[in-house]
């Protein structure tokens, strides 16, 4: 399977001077599909190594990392729902762990379910949008910054 056609460039993400005192690590949640997938192996193309957040699809995670590895990087795969704070917690504790010190995050996350106008959403449908797409990348970012 080809990379998808989105373009990121990692290049000048944490520039610092002395690139060799920096070690990237980067933590991409929903890493294993979509545009969290494409980000993971760019990140890796770019010379990151990568923890591939998933929430549910372990086998989709696994191959991401295999390919992450298969271009020479260390990867890891780590279930972990971000709607959940003590998950988010324990993600940044397992990367920094098997990876080292977290110098990068993308939150690729979040959900556009259900799919309608906007003036057909009732409120229970729009609380788990709010809370994926808005509070969960808050606490990632909150995490991320510590």
């Amino acid at each position: 399977m080809s990379v998808p056609r989105y373009s990121i460039d990692f290049s000048s993400i944490g520039k610092v001077e002395d690139q060799s005192i920096m070690k990237k690590v980067l933590i991409v949640t929903g890493g294993s599909r979509g545009i969290g997938h494409a980000t993971s192996l760019a990140a890796a193309e770019a010379g990151w190594d990568v923890c591939v957040n998933y929430v549910s699809n372990k086998i989709r995670a696994d191959e991401t990392v295999a390919r992450i590895e298969a271009i020479g990087k260390r990867a890891i795969a780590v279930q972990a729902d971000i709607n959940n704070e003590q998950e988010v917690i324990r993600l940044f504790e397992t990367c920094a762990d098997e990876l080292g010190e977290v110098t990068g995050v993308v939150n690729s996350a979040g959900i556009v379910e259900p799919y309608c106008r906007v003036d057909e959403l009732k409120y229970d449908e729009i609380v788990p949008l709010i809370n994926i797409n808005v509070v969960a990348m808050m606490i990632v970012t909150r995490e991320a910054i510590k």
